[in-house]
């Protein structure tokens, strides 16, 4: 809501941690969206939440933290740890 008050130290704030924390923005490669989609095929899911599955699997992170289901009713999916923020 910063950006809506016109907050403009919040939003600052806001965007200085995302530039010093380390954060990486990738693109979302032809490898990655072929991943999705089959993910999204055999897993139910919906496609923003494939594509978060198929970065993590793509970049070899240890797992994904989620907060919405489906992903919070799955142990892992092609290896991929999930964990469920509410647990």
């Amino acid at each position: 809501m910063p950006i809506r008050q016109n907050n403009e130290p919040s939003v600052a704030n806001f965007e200085n941690f995302f530039r010093d924390c380390g954060l990486v923005i990738v693109s979302v490669s032809d490898d990655v969206v072929a991943l999705a989609t089959r993910i999204r095929a055999h897993h139910h899911l919906k496609m923003p939440d494939a594509i978060h599955v198929a970065m993590a699997i793509v970049w070899q992170c240890d797992g994904l933290v989620a907060k919405d289901w489906p992903l919070t009713k799955k142990d892992s999916i092609m290896g991929l740890k999930l964990w469920s923020l509410w647990d």
